[in-house]
């Protein structure tokens, strides 16, 4: 289906690699856009008060706040939306 091709790993393996780089380059800031994944917002949270505060700052999407993967019909594609 249309998730198993963007697992969440994925997401949370590309925040944890901005974060190491953001840490050994002090001048880099980084900013997340369209965050999908509720579990890497504790990652994030313990990136801004450990180290990187303001230099590293995220956004998501309403559709994300609003939708469930899990209670949207096979095949619904209305829903769909990238990111």
């Amino acid at each position: 289906t249309f998730l198993s091709t963007r697992p969440r790993v994925f997401e949370q393996r590309a925040i944890e690699v901005l974060i190491d780089l953001a840490q050994t380059t002090q001048s880099l800031r980084v900013h997340i856009v369209h965050l999908s994944d509720a579990d890497s917002l504790g990652m994030i949270r313990n990136a801004k008060s450990e180290s990187l505060g303001d230099r590293l700052t995220v956004e998501t999407c309403p559709h994300y706040l609003l939708f469930e993967a899990e209670t949207i019909p096979d095949g619904e594609t209305r829903l769909k939306c990238l990111p």
